[in-house]
């Protein structure tokens, strides 16, 4: 079922949480006026791999859930929403459609999982979509308009995240992070090649 009791402690950190993922886009908005989206990747996956991954030498999970995960999380979610930024999207409306992914894992879990729902969260689906579609100004810069499109779909991959992550076994956080950030590494400097040719080579004078 998605009827789930919150308590105040809980939802005082799922607060916190919004707040310093936010804060992240704000941040890589700044970075991104000077390192390129896949390049920032890289870099960024780069160093959390070499910091965890002495600590962590096996995958937390079967390789059949990881891969997916770390597709969905770094190409797919993160891909998306940095190129969405790179583009000039404001970060408040990433975030915005960051967060959208919440009614998304709503419903994928009831077509895909068949999860039993209650009114509060159709309520809340139907809110969220409505507040999505009020983003949607019609903005005259077509990068402006790829890039709604671009951080609408950055939303869906953190839904199939969340929803991957569900249907996984527990393991440790920062274990779960060190291995996707490692498997992202080789396409992201695939795609930063194709995409982002010399950013690489560059890093030392960005």
């Amino acid at each position: 079922s998605l009827s789930i009791r919150m308590t105040p402690k809980t939802l005082g950190l799922a607060i916190f949480v919004t707040f310093i993922w936010g804060l992240n886009f704000s941040c890589a908005k700044f970075i991104l006026d000077h390192i390129p989206t896949f390049t920032t990747l890289t870099l960024r996956f780069s160093i959390i791999a070499l910091l965890l991954i002495p600590f962590f030498r096996k995958p937390p999970i079967p390789y059949r859930l990881l891969i997916p995960l770390s597709f969905c999380f770094g190409i797919g979610h993160l891909g998306m929403m940095y190129f969405a930024l790179e583009l000039k999207l404001p970060a408040s409306v990433v975030v915005v459609f960051d967060q959208s992914s919440a009614p998304m894992v709503i419903l994928l879990s009831i077509f895909l999982l068949k999860e039993r729902v209650v009114f509060w969260n159709i309520l809340g689906v139907i809110v969220a979509l409505i507040g999505m579609g009020l983003l949607y100004q019609f903005p005259a810069e077509i990068y402006s308009i790829l890039g709604y499109f671009l951080a609408f779909f950055g939303g869906l991959f953190w839904a199939g995240y969340c929803l991957i992550l569900k249907l996984s076994p527990k393991c440790n956080a920062f274990s779960l992070l060190a291995w996707i950030s490692l498997l992202n590494i080789p396409a992201l400097i695939l795609i930063s090649l194709w995409l982002e040719p010399g950013a690489l080579l560059s890093l030392p004078t960005a």
